[in-house]
């Protein structure tokens, strides 16, 4: 795997590069693999990375990319679990609005039941984007 995530961005093949990135996150995610000081062989990185790839790829398509509500729910795991509260506090709330733009209430409201536990972490602005999400279940 990564020696073909090595040639997808090799080739600048932006799509290749996210399902590499996903599929390493979610494999290290199920090992409880959460990866430290930015190390490829973590979660953390892979599923950033994900994120990042699928940004881009969401730029060049005008939006039409959809939303991706796993790899944001899991690296807010990985943060978790890794004594980053803020961060997964973060990440939270980005799985939530992918989960709601995706018509899956059900994985919004587990995500942000799981952000709750963290609000002590959150600031002002973290905690009125946990609402207006909250208030769209």
């Amino acid at each position: 795997l990564f020696a073909g995530k090595g040639e997808a961005y090799i080739g600048g093949q932006t799509e290749k590069i996210y399902r590499f990135h996903t599929v390493l996150g979610s494999i290290f995610v199920r090992q409880r693999n959460w990866g430290v000081n930015g190390r490829a062989d973590g979660a953390i990185f892979q599923l950033s990375r994900a994120i990042r790839a699928h940004a881009k790829l969401t730029r060049r398509s005008e939006g039409e990319m959809a939303p991706i509500p796993i790899p944001h729910r899991d690296l807010a795991i990985a943060y978790q679990n890794t004594d980053r509260p803020r961060d997964a506090y973060s990440s939270y709330p980005n799985a939530a609005d992918a989960a709601l733009k995706t018509k899956n209430k059900n994985l919004a409201r587990q995500t942000l039941s799981e952000a709750r536990s963290l609000s002590g972490a959150a600031n002002r602005r973290q905690k009125e984007r946990y609402k207006r999400l909250e208030a769209r279940l």
